[in-house]
């Protein structure tokens, strides 16, 4: 709770929050955009939690995007207003558990002017930002794992046999033989049969 308060109340220089009503930017990217998504993500899980008494799940989900928010790095517009927009919503995901703390940081944050954070309404969030990217996909060598990729998600057989064979530890592992044949099951595994 201490650490959230100082979140809100005292952030660092290096990590300034948004204004109060800044619009968001055109371009969030970057860890920036990583953190607008876990935002998302965490309203959705937070959400269902909370609907299935799963209290315990939901606070651990909270935490996870309050270190999230606290590790955000940058001063630049993009990072400012997400920073800003996932602490609020980090309050607002709370508030049911710590009413009269999370009542005060609605108003440090400058929000008074909307009235009390009991009355606004529960955070939504975008379908669409709540699904990853790129995936990690596991990367084996006749069935040994090697290692992981991160790759974009839903990423073509060509696309992904090249990111395969480009990998150090698959190139060790075939010693200059060519693969008889890579096997990939979409988003999860690529494996090399040598």
């Amino acid at each position: 709770m201490n650490r959230l308060w100082r979140l809100a109340t005292e952030p660092a220089t290096d990590k300034p929050l948004a204004a109060y009503g800044a619009a968001q930017p055109n371009k969030i990217e970057g860890a920036a955009d990583k953190l607008l998504r876990l935002t998302h993500k965490t309203i959705r899980d937070v959400t269902d939690g909370l609907e299935q008494f799963h209290f315990n799940k939901s606070v651990a989900l909270i935490r996870e995007l309050t270190n999230a928010t606290e590790d955000l790095t940058g001063a630049d517009a993009g990072s400012a207003w997400v920073r800003r927009f996932a602490l609020v919503t980090v309050i607002r995901l709370i508030a049911p558990m710590m009413p009269h703390v999370t009542e005060e940081i609605w108003a440090q944050l400058g929000h008074s002017g909307e009235g009390m954070l009991v009355n606004q309404p529960w955070p939504s969030f975008y379908p669409a930002l709540t699904v990853d990217t790129s995936v990690t996909i596991a990367l084996q060598v006749n069935g040994k794992m090697r290692g992981t990729l991160e790759l974009p998600r839903d990423i073509t057989q060509a696309d992904a046999e090249a990111a395969a064979l480009a990998d150090a530890s698959v190139q060790r592992a075939l010693d200059g033989r060519a693969p008889k044949k890579i096997i990939l099951v979409p988003n999860r595994l690529i494996n090399v049969v040598g």
